[in-house]
């Protein structure tokens, strides 16, 4: 697949049509979804304590509303109000027949999920015809879709933090109607009353897509097949935000003088052109399939929109409202794929099997000294069972095979090897009141010298199958080099020219085993049917180098102040965490003293000093764990008896680490926002038996650094899937012209047993914010997953 491949390869295989009587199918079900996990946040009283607490350590005076003003009437649960319950519903309604020589199928989709997290939904129309033709040697396929989808986002969860629940939800008197915090009066930092903002703010993304391919395909000569495919990915996109004025208080965000409007339409414009010459024959005991092929996609895409500001109303939301400071914003993104390739795979007598490909790719994303890369790949398989020397045995069926490939990728912006300069940087160098200049500025920082990324598998396998595959069994080792990988940097702020560069940074090595083994049996004279599989993988992640003048890579920053989680060097997996390790609490004056912490008092973290030099400093700093699981595993179950079924999937991981970010925010962060019951068991001088430290705010020695603190256990063994059906007898459905009908109940990541204490262990796997390949296992600000419980209906006609 050349660089079709280098994240791997998923083949969808949309639903036919069939020759015979017309076949209506409906699928319907309707669920509540509830979040997996929540925390325990302070109440009112509670909150007020430790903050009364953090006063007194920290030598400042106690907040009013904290200490003689307290009002035992207010106890705001911001989290109750953020995330509840939420239905869920989704219909498929399909219609299905066709001839000898022509078949369709023809379906129609709704989904519309409303969000656990308040003031966030989204819905989803679809529609979908699929046809064939075929008449001697000429064929035809095709198939449309066209679909809508509406995401209406909370793009400020997550800020929970900053709200304090001794401030009601909702204040009459001011613009908007939601309560804010006085940062003067309940002695913190900054804090915002984020559930009223994502209740005032408006956001809405629309997309509609239109998707085609056509593949006429016409029988030269016997085996000798030309194939044209023509594919189209066509929409348009509508993005709207709109930040009314509002009024929650004098903390910085918690206001909006003048209201903004930021609205764009965009359409975009895939186009793929393959013409494929396909040779397949058989001669004796020789078979051997030939492909050719020529390839081209062009994407391209453009948007305009515009900004306006100041409004007359917060009712009125178009831009031609807007008063002030109206923009133009516009963007033009286009990309081309020229490709040659070719296929040949050869088997004799049905026991040797040999495959090799060989793929040019010019990608116009590269300059034009980089823009080609050249991709082959072989494999070779001997089924073994086919020979007359195999004996007879329970073993029925054994196969074993190899192979090595080269994959590449061109995962980068259209226009990462050009600078971009923004022409309307206009500058007032004599004061607000003067006129201004013109002048240029660059917006981004060019790497001409970009390259295909390049990934060398090699995979060797066994595939075997007992008593005619009643068991059968697949283990395979793989090994995959990833060079001169793709990625985004972080260059210096001083340069000015942002804060990230496209290059080619560093070179990864994964490897490990795959096992997959199924077993199906029946009893009670067939009437029990069941089938039992498992899955295995481990992996072992390795950086072998770093791109040329490339430094250890730091990522995962979790916080405004600078905190960061990870750091990517040779010899460590990429993305690795980073920091202190976190001996215990100081418990008297001489563990400081011995440590040389200037700055450090009872209850502060006892940092270990790992290098044995005396002293605590940078250079303390260790590797402390990852977010690549040593493995993953899953055991799924599936059985039927007489009318009903059953099915049950386990997925589970073990041997990796997350960063939990809420530990920094939600324990130790110092901007007055409020914490969970852990900060009850902090330090002080009649609790020295606890890992929390001193409640402080101004933390003079540093206990907020990256350290094994928020390192957390990442395993987890999850029931992802469970269902439980119920069909009708045929004897009772088809005096209903019915020839099927199935009730059923299903349920999503039912249960969760870990030790991790975020939201959910399968959010802190990934990035929350984008692809950054070094932000793995940062759990920042991510959406929580829901459990979902599901009743269904399927029924045919």
């Amino acid at each position: 697949y050349g660089n079709r491949a280098s994240n791997g390869v998923v083949l969808v295989t949309t639903k036919k049509g069939k020759a015979g009587e017309v076949q209506i199918n409906l699928d319907t079900k309707w669920g509540v979804q509830t979040p997996t996990h929540t925390f325990d946040f302070l109440n009112a009283r509670e909150y007020a304590d430790f903050r009364n607490i953090v006063a007194d350590n920290d030598g400042d005076p106690r907040a009013v509303p904290n200490d003689t003003g307290f009002d035992p009437s207010i106890d705001t649960d911001w989290q109750d109000l953020a995330i509840n319950p939420a239905l869920y519903q989704h219909h498929d309604l399909n219609f299905s027949g066709g001839s000898e020589n022509a078949t369709y199928y023809i379906s129609a989709e709704y989904l519309d999920q409303e969000g656990i997290v308040v003031d966030s939904d989204f819905q989803r129309y679809g529609l979908r015809a699929n046809s064939t033709f075929k008449k001697g040697r000429f064929s035809l396929t095709e198939n449309l879709s066209f679909s809508r989808s509406a995401n209406n986002p909370n793009t400020y969860f997550g800020r929970e933090r900053g709200e304090i629940p001794t401030i009601p939800v909702f204040n009459e008197d001011n613009l908007g109607g939601f309560a804010g915090i006085d940062p003067n009066l309940h002695g913190v930092a900054r804090g915002i009353n984020w559930y009223g903002t994502a209740l005032l703010v408006e956001n809405q993304f629309i997309m509609d897509r239109f998707l085609a391919n056509i593949q006429p395909q016409f029988e030269i000569m016997d085996g000798l097949t030309y194939k044209l495919n023509l594919g189209l990915d066509y929409l348009i996109a509508h993005n709207y935000s709109f930040t009314p004025k509002y009024f929650l208080s004098t903390s910085q965000e918690a206001s909006n003088d003048i209201s903004r409007l930021n609205e764009t339409f965009s359409r975009g414009i895939s186009l793929l052109v393959e013409n494929t010459l396909n040779f397949n024959r058989t001669f004796g005991n020789h078979g051997i399939d030939v492909v050719a092929g020529y390839t081209y996609q062009r994407d391209k895409a453009r948007s305009a929109g515009g900004v306006g500001t100041a409004f007359p109303t917060n009712d009125l939301r178009v831009l031609s409202a807007a008063t002030d400071d109206t923009d133009i914003v516009g963007l033009v993104q286009e990309n081309t794929l020229l490709s040659v390739l070719g296929r040949i795979n050869y088997v004799y007598d049905r026991k040797y099997m040999l495959s090799a490909t060989i793929r040019n790719d010019g990608s116009s994303r590269f300059a034009k000294d980089n823009r080609w890369g050249t991709f082959p790949s072989v494999s070779v398989g001997w089924r073994i069972s086919e020979e007359p020397f195999f004996p007879e045995s329970a073993l029925t069926n054994l196969k074993i095979r190899a192979s090595y490939g080269i994959l590449g990728s061109q995962n980068i912006g259209n226009y990462d090897i050009i600078s971009g300069i923004n022409i309307l940087n206009n500058y007032n160098f004599a004061g607000v009141n003067s006129p201004t200049s013109s002048g240029s500025i660059i917006r981004q920082l060019a790497n001409p010298t970009l390259i295909w990324e390049t990934t060398k598998t090699t995979n060797v396998g066994i595939d075997a199958g007992l008593w005619n595959d009643k068991v059968t069994l697949t283990l395979e080792y793989f090994k995959k080099r990833s060079e001169d990988i793709l990625t985004r940097l972080p260059i210096p702020l001083h340069g000015g020219l942002g804060n990230s560069l496209t290059s080619n940074a560093a070179t990864i090595e994964n490897q490990g085993f795959e096992l997959q083994a199924s077993y199906r049996g029946a009893s009670g004279g067939g009437d029990f049917t069941y089938q039992v599989g498992v899955n295995l993988t481990t992996l072992k992640n390795n950086v072998v180098a770093l791109g040329e003048n490339v430094n250890p890579i730091i990522g995962g920053g979790i916080s405004q102040s600078g905190v960061v989680a990870t750091r990517t060097d040779v010899g460590q997996p990429v993305g690795a965490f980073f920091g202190y390790v976190v001996e215990g609490i100081y418990n008297s004056q001489a563990e400081i003293d011995a440590d040389g912490r200037l700055n450090a008092v009872l209850g502060d973290f006892n940092y270990e000093d790992t290098n044995g030099d005396g002293q605590i400093n940078s250079e303390d700093q260790v590797y402390l764990g990852d977010a690549i699981p040593d493995f993953t595993y899953g055991v799924n179950f599936s059985g039927a008896f007489r009318g009903f079924d059953f099915s049950i999937f386990l997925q589970g991981v073990q041997g990796m680490e997350i960063w939990n970010g809420k530990r920094f925010h939600y324990i130790l962060d110092g901007t007055g926002g409020n914490k969970i019951s852990d900060v009850l068991n902090a330090w002080t001088p009649q609790n020295t038996n606890t890992n929390i430290p001193r409640p402080t705010q101004r933390d003079g020695a540093n206990n907020r650094r990256a350290s094994d603190f928020f390192v957390e256990n990442g395993a987890y063994l999850r029931v992802k899937n469970l269902q439980l059906g119920f069909s009708l007898p045929s004897r009772i459905v088809e005096k209903v012209a019915m020839s099927n009908a199935r009730f059923y109940i299903s349920g999503q990541n039912i249960i969760t047993l870990t030790d991790y204490s975020g939201y959910d262990p399968e959010i802190g796997r990934g990035s929350v914010q984008g692809d950054n390949l070094f932000d793995g296992g940062v759990d920042r600000r991510a959406y929580p997953q829901a459990k979902i419980w599901f009743a269904g209906l399927q029924v045919t006609f």
